[in-house]
């Protein structure tokens, strides 16, 4: 039986939902008057982006990760950028630094 290689990712992804979450909350109390409760928040970006309600809760709690055209569609519901709502941290010391010091092509 061959093995297959598994690819690693030195990297933790984060996400800033539960801030964006909070401006939104926000914005609807300022302008509806409305207390809108936090499932309603995530139901709504759910509604929205065209999924449920709980896989945006699932990717708030890093259960799950959302696809590229779903990031881009929470961003623009929470009128932020993707880079803004995700983001990645590295889970080694240096790593940051030495990929900001890569040289293409194994060159020197």
């Amino acid at each position: 039986m061959s093995q297959v290689a598994k690819a690693t990712f030195p990297f933790t992804l984060t996400n800033n939902i539960d801030r964006y979450a909070d401006e939104k909350r926000k914005e609807i109390i300022r302008k509806y008057d409305i207390t809108p409760t936090w499932k309603q928040i995530f139901d709504d970006c759910g509604n929205f982006c065209g999924v449920t309600g709980h896989t945006i809760r699932m990717i708030r709690s890093g259960s799950s990760n959302p696809s590229v055209t779903l990031a881009f569609l929470m961003a623009k519901y929470f009128n932020t950028t993707v880079d803004d709502l995700f983001g990645v941290s590295p889970e080694e010391e240096g790593l940051m630094e030495k990929l900001d010091n890569w040289k293409p092509c194994g060159l020197e």
